[in-house]
């Protein structure tokens, strides 16, 4: 297996609290690693639906570099806690425009995407469709320029084009609409900076990178 996500981590956090989410966490990190060893994953990684999105002060918040911490602390600077998953997209513009993690100690609060990059961890979005809910909304309905597409390949390709984003989770129930998205693997990602819609988001994403 590619990699293992802990799924749904901030609802942990806040059902069980900080510390024994923290402890369980360490826990997971030790079978984790001693899965790669046996070679039945390569890496693994966490998800969560809002705890990324969310201000420090928040019960279910997920700091990334603390995440990391415990990591090394157990598995060393050779571990294999290398990805991250987190709704990124139109609807979800957290990731890009919060600051609300800490990489370095110098750097200050940084966006979750930036903090990512900077503590080595791959970005894999999840939500481009907001599970389903933005399929037929009038928002999508309009022609913003994203790739010439329209409908609902226009969220998604938007959510593959931020940059450090490397992949978008889609779920899909038809072969019909999987034909429909996979016709985004013959494009390239789309140039943020011509969209009239996300022009002020880009400006955000590009002083951030």
């Amino acid at each position: 297996m590619d990699c293992l996500f802990l799924h749904n981590l901030d609802a942990f956090r806040l059902a069980r609290g900080r510390e024994e989410y923290r402890q369980t966490f360490a826990s997971c990190v030790e079978v984790l690693e001693e899965l790669v060893l046996r070679g039945w994953i390569d890496a693994y990684g966490v998800s969560a639906w809002s705890g990324f999105r969310q201000v420090e002060t928040a019960p279910d918040y997920l700091s990334l570099a603390d995440l990391c911490a415990m990591a090394q602390a157990i598995a060393g600077s050779d571990g294999h806690f290398r990805f991250v998953q987190a709704p990124v997209g139109l609807w979800a513009p957290e990731a890009i425009l919060l600051r609300n993690q800490v990489a370095t100690k110098t750097e200050g609060l940084v966006s979750l995407l930036r903090a990512a990059h900077n503590l080595g961890l791959t970005v894999i979005a999840n939500g481009s469709l907001l599970q389903g809910e933005l399929v037929g909304a009038p928002a999508l309905d309009e022609d913003h320029g994203i790739s010439g597409l329209s409908g609902p390949l226009q969220a998604i390709q938007f959510a593959r084009s931020i940059p450090g984003v490397t992949s978008v989770l889609v779920g899909m129930m038809q072969p019909a609409h999987g034909e429909q998205n996979a016709r985004l693997f013959a494009l390239p990602k789309a140039d943020l900076r011509h969209l009239g819609i996300v022009q002020n988001l880009y400006e955000i994403i590009k002083k951030d990178w």
